[in-house]
């Protein structure tokens, strides 16, 4: 990983990260298909890893949810947790099997848009 420098406020060292960090976190993205490609064999395997990540994963929030209901106090607070963090990571792995089987867009054009003018959009128009 390499060394980032970031200053001001939370919102700026958020954007500074993103610029400073971006290109090596696609490259781990990267890095880590190729090794479950190699792994599992094919875009399929993977995809069907990922997919019963995200079904187990969802299922132990079920399991942690309705524990914290039955709970009281800090117990319950601690499986309520345990629900959001397994429900959170079980929607991580979906939007990776998603994104994989549809691309995300990245230009107004993939939308079915028209490109809008002025000077403050002119990034998203690059």
């Amino acid at each position: 990983m390499p060394v980032v420098i970031l200053r001001g406020s939370d919102y700026q060292m958020g954007h500074q990260y993103g610029e400073q960090a971006g290109q090596y976190i696609e490259a781990q993205k990267d890095a880590a298909w190729v090794a479950a490609l190699e792994m599992l064999g094919s875009c399929e395997k993977v995809l069907h890893e990922l997919f019963s990540q995200a079904v187990a994963e969802y299922y132990e929030g079920v399991n942690a949810n309705n524990k914290g209901v039955l709970a009281e106090g800090v117990e319950a607070l601690y499986y309520l947790a345990r629900a959001a963090r397994a429900f959170a990571r079980s929607e991580a792995h979906a939007k990776q099997v998603y994104n994989a089987l549809v691309p995300p867009p990245t230009s107004p054009e993939d939308l079915g848009l028209e490109p809008y003018g002025g000077t403050w959009a002119q990034w998203a128009t690059k």
